[in-house]
């Protein structure tokens, strides 16, 4: 546990820690190379009591930077996963290919995505799926029926749906709404 935390942090001992510190390692060394029966499990019992005493005297700093390093593993995890879910959203995608994609457990995945994003594995790809309609809608002419189907819809029906669950209006509406605000950007940026 205690080199979990070994590169961002300063093991700095108080005159008391290390004066029992070096009491353990002077009595290891004393035993150390002994034939005597025991000399290696009580080496061993040393060592381990040392170990206890560092991680006792550090324990608040070991987990929390044991933590800091646990949630930037997983957020590493989260934008795998994106990359994953942005290469294939076109696909079937479940949480078991992607997890299988990722080389870890799907119930592992499922924690992850929940503990950084506070979402579940649908809820993540519902939101990166309409994310890239709104882009095709905008900055294509492609039907909506095309646009649902690219961005891994088979229900056109169900696709508008969400669309319009997300948003508040249909992806037509959408689309009329952004190309109309572009057109009076263009023409706001050349009269000046």
């Amino acid at each position: 546990m205690p080199f979990v935390a070994q590169k961002q942090m300063r093991y700095e001992c108080d005159p008391c820690l290390t004066e029992k510190l070096q009491g353990i390692w002077t009595s290891l060394i004393e035993r150390n190379g002994s034939q005597s029966l025991g000399a290696e499990q009580y080496a061993r019992a040393q060592l381990s009591i040392l170990l206890l005493e560092v991680v006792e005297a550090f324990e608040s700093e070991i987990v929390e930077v044991a933590e800091m390093e646990q949630h930037e593993g997983a957020s590493d995890k989260i934008d795998e996963l994106r990359q994953f879910i942005d290469a294939n959203l076109a696909e079937r995608l479940s949480i078991h290919e992607a997890a299988r994609h990722l080389a870890i457990s799907s119930s592992c995945l499922a924690a992850r995505i929940k503990r950084v994003t506070g979402q579940t594995f649908g809820e993540l790809l519902l939101k990166a799926r309409l994310q890239h309609a709104r882009e095709l809608l905008i900055y294509t002419d492609r039907r909506v029926s095309q646009v649902a189907f690219e961005c891994g819809f088979d229900d056109h029906a169900y696709f508008s749906r969400r669309f319009r669950q997300d948003l508040g209006m249909s992806p037509l509406e959408f689309r009329r709404r952004q190309l109309s605000e572009i057109d009076l950007s263009a023409i706001s940026a050349q009269r000046h």
